[in-house]
């Protein structure tokens, strides 16, 4: 039964014959090095279709195209990887494992008196195992609670609108501001507040920030209606600036 493994370089990424390949010859190319017997052979064009799940007329056509790109070398008795007894050389466990021990007492010679013992020394010159951790449990959650306590914006605390709260002149401002960008007349946006905050302070079950209340009255004060009580401006109009404004601020409104 062939060994289940073969070597693969990490030259290949430097080799111009194999990255110049089309996707599709590459992936062939790496398939049917997988099928290969452990002396480099490729099987019969029937067991290769079989194994790469294609017609014997397409496992043909990329033997062909890899044979004339070097990859594959096709000789009387057969088709062979290309110089797979060189890249594919045998070798044993036990002297694989002899090899390593042998550097590995090199390293340890290497050191300096008396630091062979010390763990950080053995995992920088020695080892890949990585040093004890000195933190703890604990003290990894308080750096992630102060990270995500950095990150967090200031007014990310809901609370229901207070019943002595009133709109702030800035929101007003702002509030007629926009509604002369939309073409809406002029009213006095004050009794619009006052209404605004009597409606919310009323609303105790739905908490908000202080940001998603500023949307709820941008969009309050440009839906309201002019002083003969009808709608100030196109409803499309008006619909279509406050899901801008609402964009703007980031939230559902």
């Amino acid at each position: 039964m062939p060994s289940p493994w073969f070597r693969m370089y990490r030259s290949t990424l430097q080799s111009p014959k194999i990255q110049r390949l089309k996707p599709e010859l590459f992936r062939a190319w790496v398939n049917i090095l997988c099928c290969t017997e452990d002396d480099g052979r490729i099987p019969s064009i029937g067991d290769l279709a079989f194994h790469l799940r294609l017609s014997e007329e397409k496992a043909a056509e990329f033997l062909t195209h890899l044979t004339k790109a070097g990859l594959i070398d096709r000789t009387e008795n057969g088709f062979f990887a290309h110089d797979w007894d060189e890249y594919q050389y045998s070798s044993d466990g036990s002297s694989y494992n002899a090899e390593k021990q042998r550097r590995y007492r090199e390293k340890r010679k290497a050191l300096p008196p008396n630091e062979g013992n010390d763990p950080v020394t053995r995992y920088d010159a020695v080892t890949t195992e990585l040093p004890p951790r000195t933190d703890t449990d604990t003290d990894t959650d308080k750096r992630e609670s102060n990270a995500r306590e950095n990150i967090r914006p200031a007014n990310r605390s809901r609370t229901p609108w207070p019943p002595d709260a009133v709109v702030p002149d800035e929101w007003i401002t702002k509030a007629a501001q926009q509604r002369r960008l939309a073409g809406l007349p002029e009213i006095d946006l004050h009794v619009a507040a006052r209404m605004f905050a009597n409606h919310y302070a009323a609303d105790t079950q739905n908490p908000r920030t202080m940001t998603e209340f500023q949307a709820k009255w941008n969009n309050w004060a440009l839906k309201e209606k002019s002083a003969n009580g009808t709608r100030s401006g196109a409803k499309s109009q008006l619909e279509q600036l406050a899901d801008i404004i609402a964009a703007d601020q980031g939230v559902n409104v």
